[in-house]
């Protein structure tokens, strides 16, 4: 999969033009966030954007998840960065939302975007603080 760097204007939801529509870490109020059935989601109700947060593992992964630790969405404390992949597999990160999101696990970078993403999708990545937004879409390998 190749991807470019873009930048996306309006929706396809009708937003105001200019005003964009990003699903924040997917459908996160429906569905537990950061993972690719948050993302899923997203996709099938049409938004044309989402923003995902990453962290890298102790093992050099990139793995989706918005705090440093796994405390608040999988109810184990582990600290990403000390953490294997493999170690980080092991938690359950969709139970705590609902029991019909048991066994979601913490999809990696290029597990979201390779399994969730067409060519009318964008994912945003924020690089955290003040530093910039990357925006992600698939294109034609």
């Amino acid at each position: 999969m190749a991807l470019a760097v873009v930048s996306l204007a309006g929706s396809a939801l009708g937003a105001a033009p200019g005003v964009e529509l990003i699903s924040h870490r997917g459908e996160s109020a429906d569905a537990p966030e950061n993972t690719l059935a948050a993302f899923k989601l997203a996709w099938e109700r049409k938004v044309p954007a989402i923003e995902l947060d990453v962290h890298l593992t102790g093992d050099g992964h990139a793995v989706i998840i918005h705090d440093a630790d796994t405390r608040r969405t999988t109810g184990v404390t582990k600290s990403v960065k000390e953490s294997t992949l493999a170690e980080l597999r092991t938690l359950d990160a969709g139970r705590w939302k609902a029991e019909r999101w048991a066994g979601e696990k913490l999809p990696t970078l290029d597990e979201s975007l390779a399994s969730t993403f067409t060519p009318q999708q964008t994912a945003e990545v924020p690089t955290g603080g003040t530093g910039p937004v990357h925006r992600f879409a698939q294109v034609a390998p």
